[in-house]
């Protein structure tokens, strides 16, 4: 990532700049970021392993901070209540801390997946993807410095949900995408590189009152106060990310495609690599 992107090498000037790792369990990202900063300050939050979190690999002495939550629970982020509804199955669990809150960070990471190892009711599996997402993007945008980069695991980059998250980071900071080329070759994750973000602008505090809207409808909405799912977009509003956005996610798309088609022709599960790239562009284009 460094190496394509530049993405490690923090934007600005002496000791003391800030990195944030959401979801940082086993810690090889900030690991290497402190390989190229080595005065730089580390902070995470992970899931504890005996909650069903990865265990963490990087020397923990090296960091400043660390912070064993459940990042979607963090409930005074991404909201204004003063307690979460006593009705709700998750009360007791709900966390009004608001860690690492003084500070401002040149570069956060948000690496979080929806773990099987986690532990956690049933009615949450509707919307956990979501609400991790939402969650982490609330935290990392109210803590991210100006002309700060964030780094986000995403999947499938023709998919609606990681087409409207560049198309959004798109309006107040500067996009690239990159695929690894081993643990995520054949697999449809990438990563979100935004560079320079400007989280005053009017269009990134937009943004981040919708994820706050969603993560608040996805926790204590519906009939039971337990979540209800994320509306879909309307037709109107999707015609007007593709016409707007359309040709930009081709672009990042290409090489995110090649790198998983070459990965796939060399499966025993997928056909030749030309045949999988010119169908993934194909579905692509259909889709669009």
């Amino acid at each position: 990532m460094q190496a394509v992107t530049g993405a490690l090498t923090l934007q600005g000037q002496g000791r003391g700049l800030r990195v944030l790792d959401i979801c940082m369990a086993p810690g090889g990202y900030t690991a290497a970021t402190l390989k190229y900063n080595p005065h730089a300050l580390a902070y995470g939050i992970t899931l504890a392993a005996n909650l069903g979190g990865h265990p963490l690999h990087i020397d923990t002495s090296k960091l400043a901070g660390v912070k064993y939550l459940d990042v979607t629970l963090l409930y005074k982020e991404f909201s204004d209540i003063a307690s979460p509804p006593r009705s709700h199955p998750d009360y007791a669990n709900f966390n009004p801390f608001q860690p690492y809150r003084a500070y401002k960070f040149a570069l956060v990471f948000c690496d979080g997946m929806v773990l099987r190892t986690h532990e956690r009711p049933s009615y949450r599996e509707l919307n956990e993807l979501t609400r991790l997402s939402c969650s982490q993007l609330i935290l990392a945008m109210q803590r991210i410095a100006a002309g700060g980069t964030l780094v986000m695991l995403l999947h499938k980059i023709d998919s609606w949900g990681s087409a409207i998250i560049l198309y959004t980071f798109s309006k107040f900071s500067k996009v690239q995408v990159f695929k690894p080329a081993r643990k995520h070759s054949a697999r449809s994750s990438f990563y979100m590189i935004a560079k320079d973000v400007q989280p005053e602008h009017e269009d990134a505090k937009r943004a981040v009152l919708e994820w706050r809207d969603v993560w608040w409808k996805t926790t204590f909405g519906g009939e039971d106060g337990t979540g209800e799912k994320k509306e879909e977009p309307d037709n109107d509003f999707v015609s007007r990310v593709l016409d707007e956005f359309g040709g930009k996610i081709i672009e990042l798309g290409r090489h995110v495609w090649r790198s998983q088609a070459d990965a796939l022709a060399k499966t025993d599960y997928a056909g030749d690599c030309q045949k999988v790239f010119e169908g993934l562009q194909e579905k692509q284009r259909v889709e669009a």
